[in-house]
């Protein structure tokens, strides 16, 4: 239906998650304050679950993206959003693969928080700052299995300098934290057929000092390599 332009002006506060993940968000609250010029809005968040054994991978899971922009009059025509992205990527691709079979079985990543409540603010001087108030304890576990990296079915033997999802998007969209001591990145692999144990190594191990987390609207990739 058509709509009018009030006399003044009208914030625009957007976000777009696919259809399939639309359960997972709720509480949504927008808020403007013209005098300090904030804009803000709130939600609760779950993080969609995935579990190796149930055959559910992070794949299901999906990106979130929002924009705001204040302050729009009739006489400033279209208004374009400029969306951010607020969840945080995690790729992961193999290297220094010796010259025989090897399978990435599955990655996990374990003891993370996957709810809570977020706000969004934009201030007047077009910066954004995000605040996470995290639910329950950080002792959630995600999975994602590699048996058929290529999607034409089957177990498939992992290649030199192979990024591990044949389609970027198909990946860990992680809520943004910072890492406790027992967050944990569990590898499974197996060659010649052989499986291997289960490697097991504290994030914050892998990350450059001070950085100890993930960051909104980040990717992340880590290099996975197997040496005899």
């Amino acid at each position: 239906p058509k709509k009018y332009w009030p006399d003044g002006t009208l914030d625009f506060l957007a976000y777009d998650i696919p259809k399939s993940n639309r359960s997972n968000i709720r509480n949504i609250v927008c808020s403007t304050d013209k005098e300090s010029g904030e804009y803000s809005f709130s939600f609760y968040y779950t993080l969609p679950p995935s579990d190796i054994y149930q055959n559910i991978d992070a794949e299901n899971q999906s990106d979130l993206i929002f924009a705001i922009e204040p302050g729009r009059s009739r006489d400033d025509g279209t208004v374009n959003f400029n969306f951010k992205h607020l969840l945080s990527s995690i790729l992961f691709e193999v290297g220094d693969i010796p010259d025989e079979p090897v399978v990435i079985n599955y990655i996990e990543l374990a003891n993370l928080y996957g709810r809570g409540n977020v706000v969004i603010r934009y201030d007047a001087a077009h910066d954004y700052s995000y605040s996470w108030s995290y639910v329950a304890l950080p002792a959630e576990v995600y999975t994602q299995s590699f048996r058929d990296v290529d999607g034409n079915g089957g177990t498939d033997y992992v290649k030199d300098n192979q990024l591990l999802t044949e389609d970027p998007w198909k990946t860990f969209f992680m809520i943004p934290q910072e890492f406790q001591d027992s967050t944990l990145l569990n590898v499974s692999m197996s060659v010649s057929g052989e499986e291997l144990p289960l490697l097991s190594i504290p994030l914050a191990e892998v990350h450059s000092e001070g950085n100890r987390g993930w960051s909104p609207g980040k990717q992340y990739v880590y290099r996975i390599s197997y040496k005899r």
